[in-house]
């Protein structure tokens, strides 16, 4: 039998459900992702970077073409992003004297491209931004005054300072940062339902159900800005932890409200109130996306818990790109709830964006195995994946027509063979088939599982990390 035919009797029909009960389908494949992004990317940039503005939308949609960049290295995304930094001449938006949160958001990406090449010659591309942040942020050290008064400047002025403190090696600005952001949430966060409102004249608001108004879309934008903030911030940050208790909190109350009729995976722009606003939208769950899967792959949210609401994020995500790479139903510019059946092919650059980096640490999920305890096994085990076969800490799964036709090896990562499963795959029935590693005795060291085709071909491959105690 040849190899399509062989491939043709392997079907990833049989999910091997353990602790965290993660599943490899095609939408999440590497390949997957990164095809995605390049066709969301591309819907705005073929119009030019000229027409991308660099106010908050265009900041934020720039802000996921760095994630594409940073994901695939191609050259063009980040050559989009430099002309459009060099169009606003690294300036943000309304000028360095700017006061607004909102028109800082491009300085985040100013600040990432000067980081891959912080030359003397670059320094352009931060002179301005640190002029903006010293005219604004040296004043509020003196007077502790707050500068963000409603919850969407969250994620465009924090994350623009955090890189700075980095990239420029001046940690006040940093300290600046966190001195804000608790001012503000003391004035918009809401300690008993774990949720931000927008700004102050919603804190006593009630739905026409009677609920407390939280929009969706904001504490999205609040999210995404916490997860910006905590790349950039050290672990051993005096309030790190703080920062992390904040995140989780949030995003434990915001997977309670997932789901909508239409596409069970997004959020309606109503976190507690879907019965009044009940259409899915998707700029905001996409930044609740990325947020989370940041979160899981940085060991601040536990996989267990998230991942589902994650992958059920992104297939509403998926469902919702078009033919040309227009991602839909996203909220017209708002401040509060409202429903969207009227213009679900509304779109926006902060959408996209929040998709691509969603797809930037999706892609970082895939790439590498998930680190899970296994007591029973006395070490730690990394989970890892193929379209073909499904490796866990029980062991490996996968589904097969004829096992008579099929071989399954072990090797170490030096090409070592450590075990031959072809004769244990004989005797087993058609169907799906679990081989548990006790019963293989495999040692306590990195190896490499394949699965072979009869002509010898190797089909499928999967990395295991087993280490002793």
């Amino acid at each position: 039998m040849n190899r399509p035919a062989f491939k043709a009797l392997i079907i990833m029909a049989m999910i091997f459900a353990v602790q965290q009960n993660i599943a490899m389908a095609d939408e999440f494949s590497t390949d997957s992702i990164k095809s995605l992004m390049h066709k969301v990317s591309n819907y705005r940039l073929k119009s030019g970077v000229q027409k991308i503005d660099n106010n908050w939308d265009g900041g934020a949609y720039f802000s996921g073409i760095m994630g594409l960049y940073q994901t695939t290295k191609e050259q063009k995304y980040l050559d989009s992003a430099t002309a459009w930094g060099n169009y606003y001449n690294w300036t943000p938006y309304n000028g360095v004297n700017t006061t607004v949160g909102d028109n800082q958001c491009c300085e985040q990406t100013y600040c990432e491209i000067y980081a891959l090449n912080p030359t003397t010659a670059n320094s352009k591309m931060i002179t301005t931004v640190q002029a903006n942040l010293v005219n604004e942020f040296d004043k509020v050290r003196t007077a502790h005054t707050n500068v963000w008064t409603w919850c969407d400047l969250c994620y465009m002025s924090p994350p623009a300072i955090a890189r700075f403190a980095t990239v420029s090696n001046q940690p006040r600005f940093l300290d600046t940062m966190d001195l804000c952001w608790w001012g503000t949430s003391k004035m918009l966060y809401d300690s008993t339902h774990h949720l931000w409102f927008r700004d102050g004249s919603y804190i006593n608001q009630k739905t026409s159900n009677g609920s407390p108004v939280f929009w969706s879309c904001g504490d999205a934008w609040v999210l995404g800005g916490m997860a910006r903030v905590m790349q950039y911030m050290p672990k051993t940050y005096a309030t790190r932890a703080k920062w992390e208790k904040q995140f989780v909190d949030v995003c434990t109350a915001v997977k309670a409200q997932q789901g909508s009729t239409l596409y069970p995976g997004l959020w309606t722009t109503s976190l507690l109130d879907h019965q009044q606003y009940p259409d899915p939208e998707c700029s905001g769950s996409a930044f609740f996306c990325f947020a989370m899967m940041w979160g899981v792959n940085n060991a601040v949210l536990d996989s267990t818990a998230f991942l589902p609401c994650i992958k059920k994020a992104w297939t509403g995500l998926v469902a919702n790109v078009n033919t040309d790479g227009k991602l839909l139903r996203c909220q017209v510019p708002s401040a509060a709830p409202a429903n969207i059946p009227l213009n679900p092919s509304n779109n926006l650059g902060e959408g996209e964006g929040a998709f691509l980096l969603s797809g930037q640490e999706l892609v970082k999920w895939s790439q590498k195995s998930t680190a899970i305890s296994d007591a029973s096994f006395g070490g730690a085990l990394k989970r890892g994946h193929s379209p073909l076969m499904s490796v866990t800490t029980s062991g490996i799964s996968f589904f097969l027509s004829d096992p008579r036709k099929a071989t399954l090896k072990i090797f170490d990562l030096k090409g070592v063979l450590i075990a031959d499963l072809r004769g244990a795959l004989a005797r087993l029935q058609p169907g799906n088939v679990s081989l548990p590693w006790k019963a293989l005795g495999i040692p306590k060291r990195s190896f490499v599982v394949k699965l072979f085709d009869e002509n010898g071909e190797s089909v499928s491959r999967v990395v295991m990390r087993l280490n002793a105690n």
